[in-house]
């Protein structure tokens, strides 16, 4: 096997739970771990992937360069200075004095990125080069101090697996775990992650048996966070499966979803992912474990676009699951060019175990294709140079009708369940919250068609008036509560420019 690859034995990977990490603060503290020895340990600890116990998922297995620092996906693209003649090596992609893997985004090895994060903070040559499992005796016989005490911008070192053993960059450093974040060659011998290399980051506690065999300091310099890590697995569909993306079918249509890998169509890379439904409100989505809490918010980002000259329409939602539910919405249309559409969520409520990444499809017939989506934490949207699509006018829910009614389009109704009609919108004269007896009889109708266990959504709009969206929003869900058994939560969402109210109610 050619020297300095570093690679893993995928045949031990195991792909772990997705955990959100609420908050990544980057600091320079150091601790002390099991042994703090000044020398090289020889001892074979579990990787993070090999399913020991204490280690979080950061970032889950990308073919692009999403869970690492956003200056590597830069410099691989034409890669200079000791770190490119040690460990990216010439003739790529084919020559065999070519080192990493490659895959459509370009160049993946672990020793070539911890050697670009020493690059880039400002070390110099070290003057050797090795397969990732003897970096710690290299560096110590160069007079590198190794122990087993990790540091911010030290690099950890796995003497294990195979023979090529491991190397990532530690970018956090607390008194209870690190954070690491590294790229990975790819040999072939696995299905389970993307084919050609990827990226990763994980957290590991200090007491965790996947705790590096070693810590390397080169001299630890500040590290950087990395880019906003991708909470979403297979958000590109690098895998070749679409899983974990899964559809639902409403009103007993039929929606159709599958990955596929075609350059000429992908909005970055060889895969993307295709998906159509014969009646409106049919959806795609994923879910991932989230403890959250209040003040925390999450942004879900997909790229979007028709198959055909058709423009196709839909909603993004970001719901957060378990204990009081909360969602956000945001409507889009888009045609055959690729389109960034983001829904960003704030926390105001306890107790949620997952968040619910949605695509909801209103336009039958036509195939959308979606491409790189991403779940991040904080308000970060996925870095691009497409049109980021905000909510900014009413329009009917997923698979809702609309009544016309006389006034100002102020309040909508969705029901997502299996339901004859899902929805409706109900109009208000222009600053009022009080319902006309049109609306009443156009609500009066919904409420007969709510069966058991249906969600319901209500969202209240008055532009620059908080209060008369909430009651306009109220004055719907109290119609409806007259007339069925419901349990309701209200949340206040400001917008601009309009102010908008959700209302998460589902019959008894």
């Amino acid at each position: 096997m050619s020297s300095f690859l570093g690679t893993r034995n995928l045949s031990r990977f195991v792909v772990l739970a997705l955990v959100i990490t609420l908050a990544i603060a980057i600091t320079s503290v150091t601790v002390q771990s099991r042994s703090a020895s000044a020398s090289v340990a020889t001892t074979n600890h579990g990787t993070p992937w090999s399913g020991e116990a204490g280690v979080t998922v950061l970032c889950s297995p990308t073919a692009s360069y999403a869970c690492v620092d956003s200056a590597y996906a830069t410099w691989v693209k034409n890669p200079t200075g000791w770190a490119a003649t040690l460990y990216y090596g010439t003739g790529c992609p084919s020559s065999a004095s070519c080192y990493p893997s490659f895959n459509s985004y370009g160049p993946h090895n672990c020793t070539l990125y911890a050697a670009f994060e020493l690059q880039k903070n400002g070390l110099a040559s070290p003057g050797w080069s090795d397969n990732a499992d003897n970096w710690a005796t290299r560096a110590a016989n160069h007079g590198v101090t190794v122990n087993q005490t990790p540091g911010v911008g030290s690099v950890a070192q796995w003497n294990s697996p195979s023979t090529d053993g491991h190397v990532a960059y530690v970018y956090n450093v607390t008194s209870s775990y690190i954070d690491i974040t590294a790229d990975n060659f790819y040999d072939g011998s696995s299905s389970s992650v993307p084919a050609g290399g990827w990226t990763d980051s994980y957290q590991i506690a200090l007491n965790s048996p996947a705790m590096p065999d070693n810590f390397i300091h080169f001299g630890d310099a500040s590290a950087p966070q990395p880019s906003s890590q991708n909470l979403l697995s297979n958000g590109s569909w690098g895998t070749g499966q679409f899983a974990p993306w899964t559809g639902i079918s409403v009103n007993g249509g039929t929606t159709n979803y599958g990955a596929y890998s075609n350059s000429s169509i992908a909005q970055e890379g060889t895969t993307y992912a295709a998906s159509n439904t014969s009646t409106r409100g049919g959806s795609i989505y994923q879910d991932v474990p989230a403890s959250s809490s209040p003040g925390q918010s999450y942004t879900f980002s997909i790229w979007v676009k028709s198959s055909t000259s058709i423009p196709v329409s839909g909603m993004l939602s970001l719901l957060a699951l378990g204990g009081t539910a909360e969602n956000d919405l945001t409507d889009f249309t888009v045609g055959n060019t690729w389109t960034l559409v983001s829904a960003p969520l704030s926390i105001t409520q306890s107790g949620h175990t997952d968040l619910r990444a949605q695509v909801y499809e209103t336009t039958t017939g036509t195939t959308y294709y979606f491409d790189g989506g991403t779940l991040v934490s904080g308000s970060d949207q996925a870095s691009s140079t497409g049109v980021v699509v905000t909510t900014t006018t009413t329009t009917t829910l997923p698979g809702a009708t609309t009544t016309s009614v006389p006034g100002t389009t102020t309040a909508t109704v969705a029901v997502e369940g299996n339901l004859k009609t899902a929805g409706v919108t109900v109009l208000f004269v222009s600053g009022e919250s009080t319902l006309k007896s049109a609306a009443k009889s156009t609500l009066a109708t919904l409420s007969k068609k709510l069966t058991s266990g249906a969600s319901i959504i209500f969202t209240g709009y008055a532009k620059n008036n908080t209060a008369l969206a909430k009651g306009r929003a109220e004055a719907v869900r109290n119609y409806l509560s007259s007339k069925v058994k419901i349990r309701f939560v209200l949340r206040m969402v400001t917008s601009s420019p309009a102010n908008k109210v959700t209302v998460i109610t589902t019959k008894n």
